[in-house]
């Protein structure tokens, strides 16, 4: 369904962005509304037909 990005300065052509994370939607659930959370980085929030309310973070290790 969705798949989250890590964007890096660099100016070295060909580079791909690594995948950080893939977000699957489930049969039962529909996603209602996404949005990104206000600061870079924070990530993002959304709400499923079932009221149910996800954020989605990345962790830096």
């Amino acid at each position: 369904m969705a798949r989250i990005y890590k964007i890096e300065q660099k100016d070295v052509p060909g580079d791909r962005l690594p995948v950080l994370r893939e977000l699957d939607q489930h049969r039962e659930n529909r996603i209602n509304c996404i949005r990104w959370l206000p600061s870079s980085g924070q990530g993002l929030i959304y709400a499923t037909n079932t009221g149910q309310l996800d954020r989605k973070t990345v962790v830096h290790v």
